[in-house]
């Protein structure tokens, strides 16, 4: 699917519009991943993406990052 992203990264995941997407049940997964190979998770949005392959946002959730707070862990 992405030659740049590890397979163990892309699992659950969906490539639309050179962005990719994970199943909820997925994500879970993959963000604890990412610190393993040097990824990190800076905020995004909630989609929904239905079986018609229409996607909805949900415009009034979202996860934005923020400045790093002293002491704070890297993983």
């Amino acid at each position: 699917m992405n030659d740049l992203l590890p397979s163990q990264l892309l699992e659950g995941a969906l490539l639309r519009d050179k962005e990719f997407a994970w199943a909820l049940e997925f994500f879970p997964t993959a963000l604890n991943r990412a610190p393993t190979y040097g990824y990190a998770c800076l905020g995004g949005q909630i989609w929904f993406s239905l079986e018609d392959d229409s996607l909805y946002e949900a415009y009034w959730l979202e996860a934005e990052a923020t400045e790093r707070v002293e002491d704070e862990p890297l993983a």
